[in-house]
């Protein structure tokens, strides 16, 4: 069934937490007390490399679909600056 959602178990909130906590403890923390620098480095990566999804036109198009079934196309989205 292409359609098919994976179906939500309690359980695996729980496995998710555990996981992100260990991360936490044994990679980021470390890193951010140890290697600052490093640190710094892999945050401005990360923001790069992800800054352009998460962003509000990308935010708008998903909640209007989610909320009222509409296809949007991708397009740009540009305030009105005055006549053209």
């Amino acid at each position: 069934e292409p359609c098919a959602r994976a179906v939500h178990r309690p359980e695996d909130d729980a496995a998710d937490a555990r996981a992100l906590y260990e991360k936490l403890e044994q990679v980021v923390v470390p890193c951010f007390y140890r290697t600052p620098e490093r640190f710094q480095r892999v945050m401005r990566s990360t923001i790069a490399i992800n800054a352009s999804f998460f962003n509000t036109e990308r935010m708008l198009a998903q909640y209007i679909h989610s909320a009222y079934g509409l296809a949007l196309a991708p397009r740009r989205v540009r305030a009105h600056a005055g006549p053209d």
